[in-house]
């Protein structure tokens, strides 16, 4: 996944990464930014991705097949929670010209381009903040602090998620150089804390 991800960067297409070996912080991190908005594109393995309930996941890519047809169909799932639709990708390369039999022979098949155009950035950009609610900042503190002392409107505050002992907030990116600017050395509820970027 880290590889893969690494590759991603290098042509300047933003992801987070998911896999077993990495600490928890790192994996909420990842999953968080991924779910808020403010990453797009998460690379995962099968191992980490089974039981992630992560909404409105639009498009599935499978860049090296599993080798049996549940774990195929389990990754699919990804896109189908509830009401959800979803497309289904394959890539395939090298040995993988033809693809092994549980996959439909009517699939249509694209072709990829050899230059892409430039991605979007994300509208959102995750923030870290360094107090929970056990340091007693919740939610609601946080986003009294991103509007009054901020000056953000409601809709440039996305998903809120206060853990114990920090706290992740999305803040619309178009906001963001005016928010850093006007929180440099604020307290949050009389607290002092880092706010930094959730890298």
């Amino acid at each position: 996944a880290e590889r893969i991800s690494g590759y991603l960067t290098e042509n300047h297409l933003y992801n987070e990464y998911f896999h077993g070996g990495m600490e928890q912080p790192d994996r909420e991190r990842a999953l968080y930014k991924f779910s808020n908005g403010s990453c797009h594109v998460l690379v995962a393995t099968d191992l980490a991705a089974r039981g992630l309930d992560i909404p409105e996941i639009q498009n599935i890519i499978h860049y090296h097949l599993p080798l049996q047809e549940d774990a195929f169909t389990h990754r699919n799932g990804r896109t189908a929670r509830w009401d959800a639709t979803g497309s289904s990708y394959v890539i395939l390369h090298g040995e993988d010209i033809l693809p092994p039999p549980y996959i439909p022979e009517d699939i249509p098949f694209y072709e990829l381009p050899e230059q892409t155009g430039k991605q979007p950035c994300p509208l959102w950009a995750t923030r870290y903040i360094g107090k929970g609610k056990k340091d007693k900042l919740n939610k609601i503190d946080i986003v009294g602090f991103l509007r009054k002392i901020g000056k953000l409107g409601r809709e440039d505050i996305g998903r809120i998620d206060a853990k114990d002992h920090y706290a992740f907030v999305a803040v619309r990116r178009s906001c963001l150089r005016q928010l850093l600017t006007l929180i440099r050395g604020e307290k949050i509820k009389e607290i002092k804390t880092k706010i930094e970027e959730a890298d």
